[in-house]
């Protein structure tokens, strides 16, 4: 194939600095919102959550995912459906998440569940959980500021933060 040197070179694709600007607003956005999210939980289960004794009814795994928060070169977390009652009397069933591959079907676990919704469960160690949404808390957190702080440095005029 041959170059033709007579053909004009494409001028260079940019991203308006402004909508650059709204795109880290969006995404300081997104990570405001799952602080926030992750903090009504931890407060929740914190301030609200009772304890009661489940029986395990169905038991799956799955690969871990980026919230799991996987320990050394753990691949697979298992999901166990559990039965149980709550504070008032009533039958319940949830789902719960388990670091451990050992659990079977007729196993009893301790869980900690909210009185408004028993359906958000915790197996084992609430310790653990509450550590988990702190780390990401601060990771949420440290991404929030870069976020906010990119979006001001592009909404502002080129060279202006740069200007003694």
């Amino acid at each position: 194939m041959a170059v033709n040197f007579a053909a004009q070179p494409r001028a260079k694709r940019h991203l308006d600095r402004r909508a650059a600007a709204i795109v880290f607003l969006l995404a300081a956005g997104a990570f405001g919102y799952w602080y926030l999210h992750y903090t009504d939980i931890s407060d929740a289960f914190a301030e609200e959550s009772l304890s009661a004794r489940g029986e395990i009814v169905a038991v799956s795994d799955r690969s871990c995912s980026l919230t799991d928060y996987c320990i050394d070169d753990q691949k697979r977390v298992q999901l166990a459906t559990v039965v149980f009652r709550d504070n008032a009397g009533r039958l319940q069933r949830a789902v719960a998440e388990f670091r451990s591959l050992g659990h079977s079907i007729g196993d009893e676990v301790d869980i900690r569940y909210l009185a408004k919704n028993p359906a958000a469960v915790i197996a084992g160690n609430s310790e653990f959980a509450q550590d988990v949404w702190t780390i990401f808390r601060v990771q949420l957190a440290i991404g929030l500021i870069i976020t906010i702080l990119f979006s001001i440095g592009f909404w502002l005029p080129k060279g202006m933060l740069t200007k003694y």
